[in-house]
């Protein structure tokens, strides 16, 4: 049977491309006095629910917890970059565990301020996913990392650090701050899929790296609390066996988590919320809204 030969594809630059998020309408961590805000919810509900997760954060923070934010690629179109590298800053997230998608968005914020492209649109001519730097220095960066036998969170977040806006980077600043990035790439779903640079056994091999990475790393959270936002379908999976495994090699592991979702969503719920952890927190609710607002208040009650 034959192959598609995608060495014959048609690119656009990045710039050329019209892209629906840029830095500079980012969102920017809170200095104010967020201090007793959680004291003026009711106790009713969710936000009964809130301020019982927070305190819990707050709690096993303080006595040694160790939090893992899992997250897709809408909190980076959502202009959450600055409130995600606050709280790196901060000491307050110890780990990341990411889809592809995300660390696609940070790359193209990194060197060139801005992402997110109309799928529509490009979809229409067969250029959607098509930014001719983002295929070719994502492949690199992920062939590096294969032959220098690292994972792709750290090889990418070695490389964003060379970025233009790299201070708007999640991934680099992470790098920068030795921060564990654990990228889960799947074949087909990520636009950098299909450009002539990708190989699969790079991808497949990195990807497995940081899969083994993020269950050492959450056999080893004692007291440990996940926050996860903006993915509804591999990340939860991902981290459901990633649970399952550091389970089966360190033995039993207490941890506690909350979903952001504007939507309530299976995989969230099961995977994160219900079936692995101790206790677990659905917040119906868009994640530009509620994260900073947990952002901010986890900065000043961990000072």
């Amino acid at each position: 049977m034959k192959e598609a030969d995608f060495n014959n594809l048609r690119r656009i630059k990045i710039k050329e491309r019209d892209s629906k998020v840029n830095i500079k309408e980012f969102g920017r961590p809170f200095e104010g006095d967020m201090g007793q805000f959680l004291s003026s919810l009711p106790s009713i509900l969710s936000a009964k629910d809130l301020k019982e997760f927070i305190e819990q954060i707050i709690e096993r923070k303080k006595s040694g917890g160790k939090l893992l934010l899992n997250s897709g690629a809408h909190p980076v179109k959502l202009g959450l970059n600055p409130i995600m590298i606050d709280l790196m800053t901060a000491g307050i997230i110890d780990g990341l565990s990411i889809n592809s998608a995300f660390a696609i968005h940070d790359f193209e914020i990194a060197f060139f301020g801005r992402t997110s492209e109309d799928v529509a649109k490009y979809l229409r001519n067969g250029l959607f996913g098509m930014a001719e730097e983002t295929g070719k220095k994502m492949n690199e960066f992920i062939l590096k990392g294969y032959n220098e036998k690292t994972g792709l969170g750290e090889s990418f977040g070695k490389e964003f650090t060379k970025g233009k806006y790299a201070e708007y980077s999640v991934l680099a600043s992470a790098y920068k701050f030795g921060i564990p990035v654990f990228v889960h790439p799947c074949i087909g779903t990520d636009i950098i899929n299909q450009h002539p640079e990708a190989s699969g056994a790079a991808i497949g091999e990195t990807g497995m790296r940081d899969f083994k990475r993020l269950v050492w790393f959450i056999g080893k959270m004692e007291k440990g609390v996940v926050l996860h936002m903006g993915s509804a379908v591999v990340v939860p999976e991902v981290f459901l066996k990633a649970v399952n495994l550091a389970r089966n090699l360190y033995g039993d592991i207490d941890l506690i988590s909350g979903v952001i979702d504007m939507n309530l969503q299976y995989r969230e719920l099961e995977n994160v919320v219900s079936r692995p952890v101790k206790k677990g927190y659905f917040f119906v609710c868009r994640e530009e809204i509620l994260f900073p607002l947990i952002a901010s208040i986890l900065k000043v009650r961990l000072k």
